[in-house]
């Protein structure tokens, strides 16, 4: 008989230790219970708080009177659905100087979660991760915009800035975890969905409806209804043009947008540093992006740059076109070459 089948054997022919033994089990599950409430109801506490300084804080600029919209928004309320490491800290940035001292929502994905159509119907800027599932709490008069980038470059650029400099959230920390401990070939190879999140589709999952693991079962098919949503957008950026896409989102708003390169990933690999082999396996991963981006891309050059050069206006005197260009071809599989509406 082993040790631990001994105590066991003396406990159950003792009755009063086994009592006591019981007893105290079930005062360690009452007490465990008690926390799991507490640290619940802090939770909710805390979400609760973060809503109520919201509210105030845009109840406050209402109060004091905000500054006048830009007059390309006809009094349209500005959302911006901002897409991990497409140049977005930059747009943001420029975005809160541009609607200085007017009322501004700026929240997390699991903020936006929670947060009120009421409460995001008071602000005048709307900004955050948020998916194309949270539009439907915007306000139907909006100007929606966001900016789209090179899939390959985005996958790689997003693999360093995870290693790096990336805040943790609930939803990201699988993600952070293993670009620490893995080399990029490897990560691209993980299959834990938390890593796949990035790694694959990520930016038409932001525009089909969520880029989290626990929605994807909400897409049925993920290219034809991100392509749609992203026909609803007002304005859409390409990160490779992206002084030419400030100077049109200025237009579009009728106020100057500054530009600004903020949050650019230090350290990091671009595309002609990757293995052929790991170029290749982000293209897979990422057919639908490169379809999606390709499109919008092409549509921005067929429209944008020749309204620019009709005006006189040129990226050159706005710092050059070039920088942050991507250095690869992206190819597309041709299972999935066709236009997109954009």
């Amino acid at each position: 008989m082993g040790f631990w089948a001994g105590i066991r054997r003396r406990a159950l022919d003792n009755g009063t230790v086994s009592v006591a033994l019981q007893n105290g089990y079930r005062h360690y599950r009452i007490l465990r219970m008690g926390l799991d409430a507490y640290r619940h109801l802090s939770a909710e506490l805390a979400s609760v708080r973060d809503e109520r300084d919201r509210i105030l804080r845009s109840l406050e600029t209402l109060r004091t009177g905000k500054a006048p919209l830009p007059s390309g928004l006809r009094g349209r309320q500005l959302c911006f659905l901002h897409i991990g490491k497409t140049a977005g800290t930059s747009v943001q940035h420029a975005l809160f100087e541009t609607m200085q001292g007017t009322a501004i929502l700026h929240e997390s994905l699991q903020n936006f979660d929670t947060v009120s159509a009421a409460e995001i119907a008071i602000n005048d800027l709307v900004i955050g991760h948020f998916g194309y599932q949270h539009v439907s709490k915007l306000r139907a008069d909006r100007f929606l915009m966001t900016f789209l980038r090179d899939p390959v470059e985005r996958v790689i650029s997003n693999y360093h800035f995870l290693r790096s400099g990336s805040p943790i959230s609930r939803y990201s920390q699988r993600a952070i975890g293993a670009a620490k401990t893995l080399t990029l070939s490897e990560f691209l190879r993980c299959e834990e969905p938390g890593v796949r999140m990035v790694t694959e589709n990520f930016q038409a999952k932001a525009l089909a409806f969520d880029i989290r693991p626990e929605h994807q079962h909400a897409i049925s098919d993920l290219y034809h209804e991100a392509a749609r949503n992203l026909s609803t957008f007002d304005f859409v950026g390409i990160v490779e043009y992206f002084p030419e896409s400030i100077l049109a989102l200025s237009d579009a708003i009728g106020r100057e947008v500054p530009v600004k390169r903020l949050n650019a990933t230090s350290e990091r690999s671009s595309a002609s540093a990757v293995a052929p082999d790991d170029l290749d396996l982000i293209r897979r991963l990422n057919a639908v992006d490169i379809a999606l981006y390709t499109a919008a891309k092409a549509r921005f050059e067929q429209t944008i740059l020749p309204m620019l050069r009709s005006r006189g206006i040129t990226a050159a005197s706005q710092g050059g076109a070039d920088r942050g260009r991507p250095r690869h071809r992206p190819d597309i599989p041709r299972a999935i070459i066709r236009a997109v509406p954009i």
